[in-house]
């Protein structure tokens, strides 16, 4: 009786072993990060120092924000993406 439940939790042992080695999540690898060059972006700021930004897509425009939150506030960035990261 207790071969028996020794053998069947060696054999659940091995199915869960088999299982998270094929599972796709820890195989996966991360895709590649897509081409972008900011093809025009323009920045400007006012007499209060508030960032204006202007860009032909929204993609220029994203990386004028990120930019200038950059510019603006370095260490919260820092922080951010360390506390996201783990």
């Amino acid at each position: 009786m207790l071969r028996r439940i020794l053998l069947g939790f060696l054999l659940l042992l091995v199915l869960t072993a088999a299982s998270l080695a094929l599972w796709e999540p820890l195989t996966a690898e991360a895709p590649a990060a897509p081409a972008f060059k900011p093809t025009d972006v323009r920045i400007a700021r006012d007499k209060f120092g508030v960032p204006h930004i202007f860009g032909k897509t929204d993609a220029d425009v994203a990386y004028g924000v990120a930019y200038a939150h950059a510019e603006d506030d370095f260490s919260t960035l820092q922080e951010v993406l360390a506390m996201t990261r783990g």
